[in-house]
């Protein structure tokens, strides 16, 4: 058995009968009547977290690398396998391709504690692309919405992001006529490796024009794993389904339609097929659940 301390015991004594007694009476009773609350420190990061993430909103806007990277933990790693140098690229490229594209970041849920918190949140990413595409004049217009988790640990020099785990992920790239296009995509959003699943495609395609559809899955990798698209015309209900199964590698991926609209010219015995309209829509299918290193700091 541990030995008592009885200097501390008889010091923590003295002190207590230190404090008036009507004192510690009123004090207790009216806590009791709950006329009073205890007032306790607050250890709350809230208002911390919450600037936190309108500087990264606002260093994403700005095409800010190198203060946005300095948020993310050396150590850091998503689940889909990126690590920090991959992250670094992926969004240079992605600025680069969505120069005017402007990102939106609202927090849904906080779980906030002394030195680490989970973050929920919305983030949508809308804009032009300065990339082309055969057959089609002008620029593309995408938009991606999505439900992130993002994992955070506290340091001596503030808070960084360890990992994060996208829950949900639905992005469009349109080009030509497809911006008024109405079409979406649909996939489970987490699905065990090897297992199947239909991958269903809507389109609301104008009389004058048709769709052609090609329904697939990639693994979300850097660089990216391109599949091999066969394209089909769209039924006339508006509504294509195809069964994939998901990769045995144990990647997320994304299910993937690649649409093309078409209009045909028809001259006497003349058919001619003009492309009008190009889009690309994935739907996000989880795999792997997130996993975070312990970072060597203190």
């Amino acid at each position: 058995m541990k030995r008592i301390n009885i200097a501390a015991v008889l010091l923590l004594l003295c002190l207590l009968l230190c404090i008036p007694v009507d004192a510690q009476n009123l004090s207790y009773e009216k806590r009791l009547k709950g006329e009073a609350e205890i007032d306790m420190p607050s250890f709350s990061s809230d208002s911390e977290l919450k600037k936190f993430f309108n500087d990264y909103k606002k260093y994403s806007n700005e095409q800010n690398i190198n203060m946005l990277m300095s948020m993310y933990d050396n150590d850091y790693i998503s689940a889909d396998k990126f690590d920090k140098k991959k992250l670094r690229e992926l969004a240079e490229q992605s600025w680069a391709a969505y120069p005017k594209a402007k990102y939106d970041f609202k927090i849904l849920s906080m779980n906030a504690g002394y030195e680490n918190a989970t973050i929920v949140a919305s983030e949508t990413i809308t804009g032009e692309t300065t990339s082309s595409v055969d057959y089609i004049k002008g620029f593309g217009y995408i938009d991606s919405k999505a439900t992130t988790i993002y994992y955070l640990k506290k340091y001596y020099d503030g808070w960084k992001i360890i990992s994060d785990y996208i829950i949900d992920e639905k992005t469009s790239l349109k080009y030509g006529i497809a911006k008024d296009v109405e079409m979406k995509i649909d996939a489970p959003s987490l699905l065990k490796s090897g297992q199947e699943y239909s991958a269903i495609f809507r389109i609301n395609v104008p009389k004058e024009y048709i769709a052609l559809v090609s329904l697939n899955n990639e693994p979300i990798t850097f660089p990216l794993e391109k599949s091999q698209e066969v394209f089909r015309t769209m039924k006339t209900s508006g509504i294509q389904e195809r069964i994939l199964k998901t990769g045995k590698t144990g990647k997320n991926e994304n299910a993937v339609a690649s649409v093309g609209i078409a209009k045909a010219d028809i001259k006497e015995k003349d058919i001619s097929i003009k492309i009008v309209g190009i889009a690309f829509l994935t739907s996000r299918i989880n795999i792997s659940q997130p996993t975070a290193m312990e970072s060597n700091k203190k």
